[in-house]
């Protein structure tokens, strides 16, 4: 499962399927999360696809990695460009 969303020492307590939508290359879930440690409940989509294994993603994970797109660190320092031929 993929969840970059999710704090690293947070705990899923609960969750409930909302609503649930199929097409023929993956299955699209709504669910409620409730997370401890920080407390937070939200509502989310996820995509399952696959059979064996099955691979559940995040949406918004999902629609980063498929267009090659990362979360950026808040303190990553800026680009040094590099030299070319002079």
């Amino acid at each position: 499962m993929v969840d970059s969303n999710r704090e690293a020492e947070q705990r899923l307590v609960e969750y409930q399927i909302l609503a649930q939508t199929s097409s023929s290359r993956n299955r699209t879930l709504s669910v409620r999360v409730r997370l401890e440690n920080p407390a937070e409940e939200s509502i989310v989509r996820f995509l399952v696809m696959g059979a064996d294994p099955i691979l559940v993603f995040r949406q918004e994970d999902y629609d980063l990695m498929m267009h090659w797109e990362h979360k950026m660190d808040p303190e990553a320092e800026e680009p040094v460009p590099l030299k070319g031929p002079q």
